[in-house]
């Protein structure tokens, strides 16, 4: 194998195979908002985004679904097609993405198919997906659950062990409504 100096004729061929490639695999990118299609065929969107994801920055989903609320008019009006949630401590793949080993972060479980029911529920049952309760991968040092609530709601503490999703309720909040309300898609 021979390894070389990358130089801008490689780099200009290696754009124009892009490019060239987009047509197939162009309809997989999250640069169009407009989801108005999708939602007319009655397509259903569950969107989820670890916060410690080392492989895709969740500021870039925040950002894509802000262009989403406002191209389609609002909250109101795509919420009931298309569900955002944002996972703390969730690397890249429903792992610890915290820099404690120990943390133990309650996540999503793909081999328990979490989303998958959550998803078939909404599409094939009409049972609208709102807060789904997170478990930590394993009891060690110590089990933890928590909910995880589509946006613009947050899990907030109102007492007991922090430990127990049922002391979280999720809520409009006042975070929320700045979210839906005041700030710009893509103001970071």
């Amino acid at each position: 194998m021979r390894i070389g100096i990358l130089g801008s004729g490689h780099i200009g061929r290696t754009l124009a195979a892009g490019v060239a490639l987009n047509s197939r695999f162009g309809d997989i990118n999250t640069d169009d908002p407009d989801l108005t299609a999708f939602k007319a065929r009655g397509g259903k969107l569950i969107h989820v985004q670890a916060i410690n994801d080392e492989l895709v920055p969740y500021q870039g989903s925040v950002n894509y679904y802000e262009r989403v609320l406002a191209k389609m008019g609002g909250l109101p009006s795509v919420h009931d097609f298309y569900r955002f949630y944002l996972v703390p401590g969730m690397a890249h793949g429903s792992r610890n993405g915290t820099a404690n080993p120990d943390a133990n972060p309650p996540v999503i479980r793909g081999y328990k198919a979490e989303l998958y029911t959550l998803l078939t529920g909404w599409v094939e049952n009409g049972v609208t997906p709102g807060n789904v309760v997170l478990r930590s991968l394993s009891d060690r040092p110590v089990a933890k659950s928590l909910p995880m609530c589509a946006l613009a709601t947050k899990v907030t503490h109102v007492g007991g062990d922090i430990m127990k999703p049922t002391v979280m309720p999720a809520a409009n909040s006042a975070e929320a409504a700045y979210f839906r309300s005041s700030r710009s898609p893509g103001a970071w």
